[in-house]
């Protein structure tokens, strides 16, 4: 990391001197129908440095200045506005995106023609947007006419069709048809270990993405199957402390678990976490997400004194995190139902009620945990694991006498692709 400090900061004043130059320059930039190549690559290097608030506001007065000079029509606008769509995703405003890429495809259709390989690629642009939004089904039908047009224009083995497979792949599954998922995976990841090789990074994302599919169909043998591929290749490539790395373990331990395969899920998850300390740090917030889905294994198998030793853990490292997203985490959602709360509920000495809020754990940059981690763990461990006694024993004993459970705990995997 320190080795990139020096090219980050002159990337830092390469984009601060960029901004200044639009400022001072005006409408001089802006010739031939077109803008400047350098006020494009300064957003863009904005994105590669994650800076997603500046690169929002950045392309926002880049578009506006783009539609006064040269129209709203203009294919430079409607190139600046896909921009703007994009740096909307990476800041978790997809539902602003859904507008702007709309306004992107009417645009290109129009002026190219609704097969133009542009209009393709603002098709699968504003799929990912709908399905971020929540409206998978609409994701599908969009995605469906990209596919097709793209393997018309460009060729069903063009990377860009193989590329918008995919995304339809990821809308189809979360559209609730896991089978037409891991079809479209399973024709992409072939056609790319065919054109690139299985030790491309594209051909292991795809490969993951296969797995992930396994996994929502409920295919749970061969998702474990192909995530431990996908291990095995990132790690002989990459390293074991790589993120991409950790992610595909992190995974293969929810597939195991869901398989019902506690042992190894939980011996994946402490390699996963003592990997993201020793790449990230223990603050980090993918680090933290780690941890609390261990502690959801934990406490899901009867471990409950060393879920809440962990849990507590992750709540002191949060709220002492510089990282605005780990101090975030830890605010706004109160434990009743959940956390320490859930697990004091099980232990044999009463303890008072913790006077601790912490937040829901959910959609971030490098991680995904869903809000509902640590309820009913005994009711999970039987319908996932039902051959654990110890489970099964602790509903016998506890009669008339056992307290109303909160609903079924699925347990959250760190997916991205």
């Amino acid at each position: 990391m320190k080795g990139d400090e020096p090219q980050s900061r002159l990337a830092a004043d390469l984009r601060s001197c960029a901004v200044s130059l639009r400022q001072a320059a005006g409408d001089v930039l802006w010739t031939d129908g077109r803008c400047h190549p350098l006020l494009l690559l300064a957003g863009q290097s904005m994105d590669s440095a994650r800076l997603t608030g500046p690169a929002v506001a950045y392309w926002r007065e880049l578009a506006a200045d783009s539609e006064r000079v040269l129209g709203s029509d203009s294919l430079e606008t409607l190139l600046v506005s896909g921009y703007l769509g994009e740096a909307l995703m990476a800041a978790g405003q997809a539902t602003e995106a859904v507008s702007w890429f709309r306004r992107v495809l009417d645009g290109r259709s129009s002026a190219l023609g609704p097969d133009h390989p542009a209009a393709i690629a603002a098709k699968v642009s504003l799929g990912r947007a709908l399905v971020a939004v929540g409206q998978p089904d609409d994701a599908v039908a969009v995605l469906e006419e990209a596919v097709a047009g793209s393997e018309l224009v460009c060729g069903a083995d063009h990377l860009d069709t193989l590329a918008a497979r995919e995304v339809y792949a990821a809308a189809a599954q979360a559209a609730g048809k896991p089978a037409e998922a891991i079809r479209a995976y399973r024709h992409s990841l072939a056609d790319r270990e065919r054109i690139q090789g299985p030790e491309h990074p594209d051909t292991m994302t795809t490969s993951l993405g296969l797995a992930d599919a396994y996994l929502a169909g409920g295919q749970t043998k061969d998702a474990i199957s192909q995530y431990k591929r996908v291990l095995a290749d990132r790690e002989g490539l990459l390293g074991p402390d790589h993120p991409d790395t950790l992610l595909a373990r992190g995974n293969l331990a929810s597939a195991n678990f869901a398989a019902g395969r506690m042992a190894p899920a939980l011996q994946l998850y402490e390699e996963t976490c003592a990997g993201y300390e020793r790449a990230l740090g223990a603050g980090h917030p993918t680090t933290l997400a780690c941890q609390a889905e261990l502690a959801g294994g934990y406490y899901a198998t009867g471990r409950l004194g060393d879920a809440m030793t962990l849990l507590t853990s992750i709540i002191a490292r949060g709220e002492q995190a510089e990282d605005p997203v780990g101090r975030e985490m830890l605010t706004r959602w109160r434990l009743p139902g959940h956390g320490l709360d859930t697990i004091e509920a099980h232990q044999p000495v009463k303890r008072p009620e913790p006077e601790i809020t912490v937040t829901r754990l959910d959609d971030r940059d490098d991680f995904v945990v869903r809000q509902s981690f640590f309820t009913a763990p005994r009711i999970h461990a039987e319908r996932r694991a039902g051959r654990f006694r110890r489970a099964r024993r602790g509903r016998k004993n506890e009669g008339n006498n056992a307290k109303p459970q909160p609903c079924e705990w699925k347990h959250p995997a760190i997916h991205r692709h």
